[in-house]
């Protein structure tokens, strides 16, 4: 598996540097810097996001691989897109660099100059911008391979779940996906509301009666393991509060706190 580390730093090391070229009068030297920190940011989504909410968020393994080979799909036509935008304005500079050397008229040059100013800068921006995806597409990469090594990689019998796409066999993981899809809906309206909602108990209705069965088991397996989770958080809360603990992620009650010694100083 390649390394991540490594790639940020490469990334940052890169010469497509794009320094602010705006007027800077009303900006002191540190609010300089802080723009041009702007600028150069790499701004690629986090591992930890593709992971977890792009990934996970699919449910199943086999759904999670399908949506990681489409996001790569996704980078990989921006990357082509962007290729072709940078040679473009590479062989436009070019043209505008032989049109000012072409030309005696002072006005006219500083005109074909300006321009290819403004190309320098986007080309830069553009290069800039193909890093992200690059960087963004190694990610998803890494990921996949990830799960394709793991055991959920892996169909009931060893085989890769690559091998399960464009085959009958697909048809089923996709059953799988809305049978987890619906009771993990479900079991939020149960949670939060104490009933199904309409929209999701209509999709329930329309799967097949056995299907149906399996959804609504695992939705109240999961509500009542929910519910049991967090009483027994709450229960461990309450005990450490009752022993005079303070180590909880604890907002309001810190906050009220040092209001109330403010009020007794003054």
């Amino acid at each position: 598996m390649s390394n991540l580390p490594d790639r940020l730093k490469q990334y940052h090391t890169t010469k497509y540097h794009h320094e602010m070229f705006t007027d800077k009068a009303h900006l002191a030297d540190d609010e300089v810097d802080l723009v041009n920190f702007a600028l150069n940011k790499e701004w690629t989504n986090p591992k930890f996001k593709l992971r977890h909410f792009v990934g996970d968020a699919q449910i199943t393994p086999f759904s999670k691989l399908r949506q990681w080979i489409l996001e790569i799909k996704s980078r990989e036509e921006q990357i082509e897109r962007m290729e072709y935008e940078t040679q473009k304005i590479e062989l436009d500079m070019q043209i505008e660099r032989r049109n000012a050397d072409s030309t005696d008229d002072p006005l006219i040059k500083k005109k074909f100059e300006l321009e290819i100013l403004r190309m320098e800068r986007e080309y830069t921006i553009s290069k800039r911008r193909m890093h992200d995806y690059y960087l963004e597409r190694q990610q998803l990469v890494d990921l996949t391979k990830e799960l394709l090594d793991s055991p959920e990689g892996k169909t009931s019998d060893g085989r890769s779940l690559l091998e399960v796409f464009d085959t009958q066999e697909e048809d089923e993981y996709e059953k799988e996906y809305w049978t987890n899809r619906l009771a993990k809906q479900a079991s939020m309206d149960m949670i939060f509301y104490g009933r199904i909602n309409a929209g999701n108990m209509d999709a329930i209705c329309m799967l097949p009666s056995d299907q149906q069965g399996e959804v609504l088991q695992l939705c109240y397996n999961y509500a009542g393991q929910n519910q049991a989770l967090q009483q027994q958080i709450q229960q461990n809360v309450e005990e450490s509060l009752n022993l005079g603990f303070r180590d909880t992620q604890d907002l309001v009650v810190p906050m009220i706190k040092q209001q109330t010694e403010i009020e007794e100083e003054n």
